[in-house]
């Protein structure tokens, strides 16, 4: 079976990548010894899926975090994935 090619950074601006906007919940926050937050969680609704992704907020900014079905979370709200050869996503 051919393996899907992962969804990156640098396919974001290709014809065959689609952009969805996904929705967030708030988890809570846990606190570092000082009182700061230091692990605040939310859950992503991948716009694609369904699916529901846990994580921190800090993992979005940078690289960003990824779905199983390889769709591509930013920090902006924004999910973006591959469409396949057949044009399905």
């Amino acid at each position: 079976m051919k393996r899907r090619k992962l969804t990156t950074w640098n396919d974001i601006n290709d014809p065959a990548c689609e952009r969805r906007d996904y929705q967030s919940s708030y988890l809570g926050a846990a606190y570092d010894i000082c009182g700061r937050p230091s692990q605040t969680r939310v859950v992503i609704h991948c716009p694609f899926c369904a699916a529901k992704v846990n994580t921190y907020v800090w993992s979005l900014c940078g690289g960003g975090k990824r779905c199983s079905c390889g769709a591509l979370f930013g920090s902006g709200g924004s999910a973006y994935k591959l469409r396949d050869m057949k044009g399905d996503i």
